[in-house]
């Protein structure tokens, strides 16, 4: 039984992935249809009908893709970002102080950004601790407006 729920749910994601790509009326109200009909299933099991109900419920959220097909139906860039945060802090037991603290953070958001603009993190710290400064800054390839000290204009 939860396996056949299982890969009705995959299916439903496909049907999702196929609106964004695709995004129609006709296919809207589909994917509308799918989902009351594959969240209102009963199957007897009460966690799995308790899951079902509250995943139900949240049905304006899950579904916000429908109406801004540009939204992405996971929040896998966010379990990324701070992914090398956790670990560190896992391997660690965290900073010993505030000043530590901020540093890594620090050093994490410039990780996160480089892998995002496709800049060598490693490159890109050992230009800024050579005092070469032949690569570009991050806020120029981001295009923000970011004055000295990083606070945004």
């Amino acid at each position: 039984m939860l396996n056949r729920f299982l890969r009705k749910i995959l299916n439903f994601y496909k049907l999702l992935k196929k609106y964004k790509d695709d995004p129609t009326d006709a296919r809207k109200a589909y994917v509308k249809r799918r989902f009351n009909s594959l969240f209102s299933t009963k199957t007897g099991y009460g966690e799995l009908d308790h899951r079902i109900a509250l995943t139900k419920a949240k049905e304006a959220e899950l579904l916000l893709v429908l109406d801004y097909p540009e939204t992405p139906l996971h929040n896998n860039t966010a379990e990324i970002a701070v992914r090398e945060e956790v670990i560190k802090r896992k391997i660690s037991y965290g900073t010993r102080s505030e000043g530590g603290r901020t540093a890594w953070e620090n050093m994490l958001s410039i990780l996160d950004t480089c892998r995002k603009q496709g800049v060598s993190f490693y490159e890109y710290v050992r230009d800024i601790f050579s005092n070469k400064h032949s690569m570009p800054r991050l806020s120029e390839l981001i295009g923000g407006d970011v004055a000295e000290g990083g606070v945004a204009n």
